[in-house]
């Protein structure tokens, strides 16, 4: 009988065990991140990654950014852009904004991927759209600059506009500089004052010491 009851306990206890490893197999894919992330900060790379690709797997996306972030560092794996664009790639499509701003520096750079404007652009764009300042910042400077795109002053004052209203600071103060010198828009000293305040405000020091000269 004694027997039996070792048995019998036995198999509760292997019920148990089974039970709690379903319930680890299906732990909250955000509870995943979290314990990523406290391993990350703990220096442990390779059990960050663990919980990032059970994370990913179960269509996380910030789970998917972090794991191209430990690529393109190579923290707890070799350094691999190709890898880090893949996973940067995954974030974007579950819409992580800084996946899509993160790729578009990989396409205009050419850095794991083959150098493309019309992408960069492309993941510059969507970045903005989820209201990711410097998406936003990314794609003014682009046509600030004109180095890769026709030179386009009214779309930067657009796209600098949009990271000032997220609070980019040194997208503020750029704008402010457009509204300053009447490029891509009527001149007009009060906006320009305005953007170099909130600027300012965002500790950006170029902004202040616009400010501080009108």
């Amino acid at each position: 009988m004694l027997e039996n009851v070792k048995k019998s306990l036995f198999r509760v206890l292997c019920l148990g065990a089974l039970c709690l490893g379903g319930l680890m197999a299906e732990q909250d894919p955000k509870e995943l991140v979290s314990l990523g992330a406290k391993s990350y900060k703990e220096q442990d790379f390779s059990q960050a990654k663990k919980y990032f690709e059970k994370a990913c797997d179960l269509k996380e996306n910030s789970g998917c950014f972090n794991l191209g972030v430990l690529y393109y560092q190579g923290q707890g794996v070799e350094k691999n852009l190709k890898k880090a664009a893949s996973f940067y790639a995954k974030a974007c499509d579950l819409n992580y904004s800084n996946g899509c701003h993160l790729l578009g520096n990989l396409y205009y750079s050419g850095q794991g991927v083959s150098q493309n404007t019309n992408k960069a652009l492309q993941y510059y764009s969507k970045a903005c759209d989820l209201k990711y300042a410097e998406g936003c910042a990314s794609l003014g400077g682009i046509y600030h600059d004109g180095k890769v795109v026709t030179r386009d002053f009214k779309k930067a004052v657009e796209y600098f506009t949009k990271a000032c209203d997220l609070n980019d600071g040194d997208g503020c103060t750029i704008l402010g500089s457009l509204y300053d010198a009447g490029r891509g828009t009527p001149k007009d000293l009060k906006k320009a004052l305005a953007s170099y305040d909130k600027a300012c405000g965002l500790k950006d020091s170029p902004g202040c010491f616009n400010a501080g000269n009108m």
